[in-house]
């Protein structure tokens, strides 16, 4: 390719048209030599419109077309992350030359953009893209593309780009603005001091290995200008017995290969072989061996990871009757010795699937960092080099099935689940850095996730002693379903906050003679459960309603304003439980309302909205439960009385 710079991959159809996919610098787009998609925006997982395109299933046309078909069970790396949109707005296929101009030497030709650069190379049969923001061309000569990259559609990458630093790109999808952030529902910038929050990612390795062909020969191939071209194949054998292979995992740099091996005798044995490059013979040599105590068969597959240079190697047993993760390192000496692993407290098991890179296992580039998986959940934690210990990165990250990828610096985390029912799902998370306040000044910190009517959602967040509003939403537009909102500021740390949120609706369906009630919950805590009860007073004190569906909502603990240390309205994610409840009451009656959970350090912060009267709090203090009475005020006084 040529003075573009960026990723571009391209796929050749038998007829000689192309599908290219490239990196914006705000996140993957994919064009056609027949069409660009154009117009706004549209769900990622409907890439094509009408009858046109490369298809609707995103993930599909990523796995059969862009690399090669990975796994005995169809496991791919690539898989559309659900409830995003695609910024189509820069690729465009109906052009006009005062509204929409082809840009970079792109001419306007019956609503089409053209290329009109001659081809490059000397020959070389070429692909030329024009777009209405630039022109690229890509040598698209014996390119051959295999499964030695996964990528994700990018939300942001964390860097800004100044070509992409306008409005009509989000300002690079908000990396532009971080430094200077003023989040607003257009530029949404700022992320989480403490753990990680979901953001855009893309991973890319320039080594590959499979043993797809052979199952007791390992295949290393290495990237050389744009290819990837075959460097060794890699046996190991014991007493002339050939080895079979469950697990692999190559470090970034490719100097360290780690093999679980499995040899077949008269019982199952084997061990982990983890083999160092010599550039001098130009092959592989084992470097060390770790032997099981136990046989090989029982723990069947291992997830492995080694880190980039090959110093740091973690692997899990899938013992589902009690979990266990290793840790080694390499010395100085050449030594591999074990390091303290974090514990896991659980019986669940680490699973790993076939064949090479889908591990439940990821390190950072200098080990200091490690995420695996137990059962249905990702954990992560760091090493504390003077304490010796492993101390926990956020909270556990839910859904996982299958990888589990981490970037050489241990700030960016994707997780994948390319099996439910959605088609896949992949999730990323960054790991910032941590925000200055001056002082006298705190760090005030809003999260909080929507639910299925975006619209019906608003709130605001008001300075008390000012009156000043930090943060206000009318409401949001649909394609913000369950999207978690992020909000942060320096606030003074001797005033105090009201944090007011509503849902509304329409009350159609309610009788004559009856108002509609309609309650939220925002929830932040470490609750296990919680129950709500909506009690009709009177004699018989009848039961409403009843929900105890809200198992383990949250795991965080939220602390109130004390001094001119940070503090939180939510560490993480606040969540609203369920998405609401509503029913049509009598205004003439009194009606009471219990919350409460089994933890006391919960914060439920609860919107009520019931004819005219709306009633919203924060607690003060933490508490078990809360209860409030709506209905007339004579008769709800006489029930607190």
């Amino acid at each position: 390719m040529n003075n573009y710079h960026r990723p571009v991959y391209v796929h050749e159809y038998d007829g000689g048209e192309y599908d290219v996919v490239m990196f914006t610098g705000a996140r993957w787009a994919l064009t056609s030599s027949e069409f660009l998609l154009h117009g706004g925006r549209i769900p990622d997982r409907k890439v094509s419109n009408g009858q046109e395109g490369v298809g609707s299933d995103i993930g599909n046309f990523f796995k059969y077309f862009f690399h090669a078909y990975n796994g005995y069970y169809g496991n791919y790396t690539v898989s559309e992350e659900t409830g995003k949109l695609v910024d189509s707005e820069f690729l465009c296929h109906v052009c006009h030359d005062d509204s929409n101009p082809c840009l970079y030497d792109g001419k306007c030709k019956n609503g089409t953009c053209e290329c009109s650069q001659d081809s490059f190379g000397g020959g070389v049969k070429s692909l030329q893209v024009c777009m209405c923001t630039w022109t690229i061309q890509v040598s698209v000569a014996q390119f051959i593309l295999i499964q030695a990259f996964a990528f994700f559609l990018v939300v942001k990458n964390g860097h800004c780009d100044p070509f992409f630093n306008a409005p009509e790109f989000k300002m690079d999808s908000g990396d532009c603005c971080e430094s200077t952030c003023q989040s607003t529902p257009q530029y949404t910038c700022g992320a989480a001091e403490d753990g990680y929050v979901s953001t855009g990612y893309y991973y890319y390795k320039s080594l590959w290995i499979s043993f797809e062909e052979a199952p007791n020969v390992i295949q290393v191939y290495e990237a050389q200008e744009g290819l990837f071209e075959f460097r060794t194949n890699v046996t190991i054998t014991r007493n002339g017995t050939l080895a079979g292979f469950y697990s692999l995992s190559l470090s970034e740099d490719g100097s360290k290969l780690a093999v679980q091996s499995l040899f077949y005798s008269e019982f199952f044995s084997g061990s982990i072989v983890v083999l160092a490059w010599d550039e001098l013979s130009g092959d592989y040599a084992t470097e060390t061996e770790l032997r099981f105590e136990t046989d090989l068969y029982t723990l069947f597959p291992l997830s492995l990871a080694l880190n980039q240079d090959g110093t740091v190697l973690a692997y899990g047993f899938p013992e589902c009757q009690g979990a266990q993760l290793h840790i080694f390192t390499c010395n100085d000496a050449g030594v591999w010795v074990p390091r303290r692993a974090p514990q896991m407290n659980t019986t669940g098991c680490i699973e790993s699937t076939f064949p090479t890179s889908n591990n439940a296992l990821a390190v950072s580039g200098d080990g200091s960092v490690i995420a695996f998986r137990v059962g249905s959940k990702v954990r992560v934690y760091r090493w504390e080099a003077e304490l010796k210990s492993w101390n926990s990165l956020g909270d556990e990250f839910p859904f996982t099935h299958y990888p589990v990828a981490m970037s050489p610096e241990g700030k960016e985390l994707a997780i994948s689940s390319p099996e439910d029912r959605n088609g896949g799902v992949t999730a990323v998370y960054a790991l910032p850095g941590k925000k200055e306040c001056p002082t006298g000044m705190s760090l005030l910190r809003l999260s909080l996730t929507l639910d299925s009517f975006p619209a019906e959602v608003a709130w605001n967040l008001v300075n008390n002693r000012t009156g000043e509003i930090l943060f206000e939403q009318d409401s949001y537009p649909q394609e913000y379903k369950f999207a978690t909102i992020l909000e942060e500021t320096c606030v003074p740390a001797d005033s105090c906050y009201t944090f007011t949120i509503e849902q509304f609706g329409s009350c159609a369906s309610c009788p004559a003679g009856t108002e509609l009630f309609s309650m939220m919950i925002l929830t932040c805590g470490p609750m296990e459960w919680a129950l709500l009860k909506l009690i009709e007073q009177g004699v018989n004190k009848s039961v409403l309603h009843e929900d105890n569906n809200f198992d383990k909502v949250s795991n965080q603990t939220v602390y109130p304003p004390r001094s001119d240390d940070d503090f939180l309205l939510s560490e993480s994610d606040c969540k609203i439980i369920p998405d609401s409840h509503d029913a049509c009451l009598d205004p003439a009656e009194c009606y009471e309302l219990q919350v409460s959970s089994n933890k006391v350090k919960n914060r439920a912060y609860v919107e009520i909205v019931f004819g005219e009267q709306r009633v919203n709090t924060i607690p003060e203090t933490a508490c078990e439960g809360q209860t409030f009475f709506v209905g007339r005020e004579d008769k709800c006084l006489q029930e607190e009385d």
